[in-house]
C-alpha cells in the first residue's frame, strides 16, 4: 500500500466566471453566424422545396402502401394453402 496524493484543488471562485464567459461567448458566435453568415432561401424557393417534399411523401407512402398489399395478398395466398 502506498501514500494517496489528493487531486490539486480547483481553484472555484475563478472557475465560474470562466464557465459563464464561455456560455456568454457561445451565444454570441451563435447569434453572430445566425445573423450574418446564414444564408435564408427566398419565399419562391421554399414553396418550391416545400411542393416537392409533399410529393415525394405522396409518392413513397404509395410505394410502402402497395408493397404492404402485394405482401399481404402473397402471404395470405400461402397461408390458405395450408
Amino acid at each position: 500500500m502506498g501514500v494517496r496524493i489528493s487531486p490539486p484543488v480547483l481553484n472555484l471562485g475563478v472557475l465560474p466566471m470562466q464557465i459563464v464567459n464561455s456560455i456568454k461567448n457561445a451565444f454570441r458566435e451563435s447569434y453572430v453566424e445566425l445573423v450574418q453568415k446564414t444564408t435564408w432561401p427566398t419565399l419562391s424557393e421554399m414553396q418550391k422545396t416545400t411542393a416537392l417534399v409533399a410529393l415525394a411523401s405522396v409518392i413513397i407512402s404509395l410505394i410502402i402502401f402497395v408493397m404492404d398489399k402485394v405482401i399481404t395478398f402473397v402471404l395470405e395466398t400461402i397461408y390458405s394453402l395450408f
